[in-house]
């Protein structure tokens, strides 16, 4: 139980990846099962629907929010004389 604990829960529509046999691939929770599995589906075959056990079931790599490209950019530096310029035009 102290394991089970320990890994992350997910929510029904959260997009993940789930170990079949040997292979992770992408799936979508379609179930959080009382015995702790999830009944999910494959993005790659919709419509068909496997359960796994929680230790098979980790967060999607590729989905983790990307940083806002401005971060690596400074365009603010640019939008005062933008401001400014459509000031002067009501002049």
């Amino acid at each position: 139980a102290a394991d089970a604990a320990a890994l992350p829960a997910f929510a029904v529509g959260a997009r993940v990846e789930a170990k079949w046999g040997w292979q992770w691939s992408r799936a979508v929770i379609d179930r959080v099962n009382d015995d702790g599995t999830y009944d999910v589906e494959w993005v790659d075959e919709p419509d068909v629907f496997n359960t796994v056990a929680a230790a098979d079931v980790r967060v999607a790599v590729g989905d983790a929010p990307a940083p806002p490209p401005q971060a690596a950019s400074a365009p603010e530096e640019e939008t005062p004389p933008a401001a400014a310029a459509v000031g002067n035009e009501g002049e």
